[in-house]
């Protein structure tokens, strides 16, 4: 039988304002720690549940390092 020319449209799920505000959300962070004992910096890079830090000789390298770990994992970077 010939449907009089009306078509169907297939539903497709709403997108809530929850999910893309997930999709959105930074999936990680990287922030720098100063030591109050000397000039030596940590690079703190979280993604997810893991977590990996560089230590480095001053805030200038420490600086630089953050910068390009956030730029190549696409990650938020609290400087």
């Amino acid at each position: 039988m010939i449907d009089g020319g009306a078509s169907q449209q297939a539903t497709l799920p709403m997108q809530t304002s929850q999910t893309r505000m997930e999709q959105s959300a930074p999936r990680g962070k990287v922030w720098i720690r100063r030591h109050n004992d000397g000039s030596k910096c940590d690079v703190i890079v979280s993604f997810g549940a893991d977590e990996m830090v560089l230590q480095l000789p001053d805030y200038g390298a420490a600086v630089k390092w953050a910068q390009m770990e956030a730029k190549s994992r696409r990650i938020t970077a609290e400087l």
